[in-house]
């Protein structure tokens, strides 16, 4: 046996592995910038279809590769291995998309009508294979086994029958054939569960360090990192921005009364509470102290923050908590600046921006609490 045939089959599981790396980074990028894509059912049945894609064009590279070099085992091997990845790691609609890509491609390329036919017939038993292995609800190392178990009469058709129209393999070649196809496999399906491990895990790191742990709001580092951000950018770019300073009234009361255990969960059911509002995109919602929480809004309005703002309020006042069960026993007090009043930039710094919803929060609190005060002054609202 010729083992230089070999060479390019090495070389084509080492960029099948490259390709996974470049994957697994725009996955990375869409895990930080695009969240929504991997979460919304929409977004993510477009990203795997873009997935499928992406494999599907390196599976008309290898049909070509396998045309040109006269050698189809070790590239029929290869987009196999493609559909096998596809099934275990991103589902049904990567999986159809790559298979349609893989077909086009191979009849665009090859002419022969005769070996098309047996090498759809072959290509399309091994994806009812993995299509039907997606419906278990199984682990990946347990779905992979199982496609690959279930793969070998197709591959033994392939290797030891005239089906295949180039030539039929002695058996030292169909079994040097096969440890090849499942060493590639094995290989490539630990260099994706790896890559996916480790994205997980780094986002998991990033979310921790920015999260706080009670409330499960954005915590006080990653809110001043933001707030630096979006100031010099509306400055810059002379779009609105407003702050909203929010307070528990009493606070201490609640503690020292009823046990810092229920403290925990009032802050905890507020954290709930500012995390379901339908905030204007770009929010940044956080907590910024013991009792203290703050939103980011930026491309907002004066007007508009101040409408959140006793919506919020409004909301907490009526909201039941577990250390009394009834309405009306935690209120919060809220300040409201904004970064520009008539077109005009109010503050030149980012702390005199602070330092301002702190003012009017302290105002708040001033007139009795459960309110808002914002620029201009406003009474406190009907709402409570």
């Amino acid at each position: 046996m010729d083992w230089s045939k070999f060479d390019p089959y090495i070389d084509s599981v080492a960029s099948f592995l490259a390709l996974l790396f470049i994957q697994g980074l725009l996955f990375r990028v869409i895990r930080e910038r695009k969240p929504h894509w991997l979460t919304k059912t929409h977004q993510r049945y477009i990203l795997f279809f873009l997935v499928g894609i992406y494999y599907g064009l390196w599976g008309i590279y290898f049909t070509y590769s396998g045309a040109i070099s006269h050698n189809p085992v070790i590239y029929i091997n290869l987009r196999m291995n493609i559909l096998l990845l596809m099934a275990v790691f991103f589902g049904r609609i990567a999986l159809t998309s790559s298979y349609i890509m893989i077909i086009i491609g191979r009849l665009w390329i090859v002419s022969n009508s005769l070996a098309n036919e047996r090498y759809i017939i072959i290509l399309t038993f091994f994806y009812l294979l993995c299509l039907a292995a997606t419906f278990f609800k199984v682990s990946s190392a347990k779905k992979y086994l199982l496609i690959l178990l279930c793969a070998l009469p197709g591959l033994y058709l392939y290797y030891f029958t005239s089906f295949n129209s180039y030539r039929t393999l002695t058996l030292r070649e169909g079994l040097i054939y096969t440890t090849s196809f499942f060493f590639s496999s094995t290989i490539i399906f630990f260099a994706a569960r790896y890559i996916r491990y480790s994205n997980e895990v780094l986002m998991e790191l990033q979310s921790t360090a920015t999260i706080d742990s009670l409330t499960r709001l954005k915590n006080s580092h990653h809110f001043n990192q933001q707030f630096e951000t979006n100031f010099r950018e509306a400055l810059l770019k002379q779009e609105n921005l407003s702050l909203l300073l929010i307070d528990i009234d009493h606070f201490k009361k609640i503690n020292d009364s009823f046990g810092h255990q229920a403290g925990n969960l009032v802050l905890r059911e507020i954290g709930t509470i500012l995390k379901n509002r339908a905030l204007p995109v770009q929010a940044v919602a956080a907590r910024v102290g013991g009792e203290e929480f703050a939103i980011l809004l930026p491309k907002t309005k004066q007007e508009e923050a101040r409408q959140i703002a006793e919506s919020i309020r409004h909301e907490i006042f009526q909201a039941v908590f577990p250390h009394q069960p009834f309405k009306h026993s935690v209120s919060v007090s809220i300040g409201v600046a904004s970064l520009f009043q008539q077109d005009v930039a109010q503050y030149k710094t980012q702390e005199a921006f602070f330092e301002a919803a702190d003012e009017l929060l302290y105002l708040s609190k001033k007139r009795g609490r459960n309110s808002v005060s914002a620029q201009p002054f406003t009474e406190k609202g009907e709402l409570g």
